[in-house]
C-alpha cells in the first residue's frame, strides 16, 4: 500500500516540477505575461565592435607600464597626470596607424 501510494504522489508531483523547469526567462514572454514592463522588454542589445584593436590596447598598458603606472596589490593602478595620459594615448594611436600600415 505504501509503494502504491509514493508512486502516485511521485506521478502527480512530476508534471509541477517539469512546469517548473520549463520556464523560459525570456524578458518579451515576460512582457506578454504581464510580469515585466513593456520598456524593460522592448530594450535592444545592440553590439558595437570594440573602439580600439588589440595592438592598441597593449601599446597603452606597454606605455602605462614604462611611465610606472601599473602597481599591484591593494593600492592598484595610480591616476595618471594628463600628460602621461597624452603619452598613453600617442602610444596607442602610432600603435593603430602601424596596423593600417602593414594590411
Amino acid at each position: 500500500m505504501n509503494r502504491i501510494l509514493v508512486l502516485v504522489l511521485m506521478l502527480v508531483a512530476t508534471p509541477v516540477f517539469a512546469d517548473e523547469a520549463a520556464v523560459d526567462y525570456d524578458p518579451r514572454f515576460a512582457c506578454q505575461q504581464g510580469m515585466l514592463p513593456e520598456t524593460i522588454g522592448a530594450t535592444a542589445v545592440v553590439l558595437v565592435p570594440p573602439s580600439k584593436t588589440r595592438a592598441q590596447v597593449a601599446a597603452e598598458t606597454r606605455e602605462a607600464a614604462r611611465l610606472g603606472l601599473l602597481r599591484y596589490g591593494v593600492l592598484g593602478p595610480a591616476q595618471p597626470t594628463v600628460e602621461q595620459e597624452r603619452q598613453i594615448k600617442l602610444a596607442g594611436m602610432r600603435a593603430a596607424n602601424d596596423g593600417t600600415a602593414s594590411k
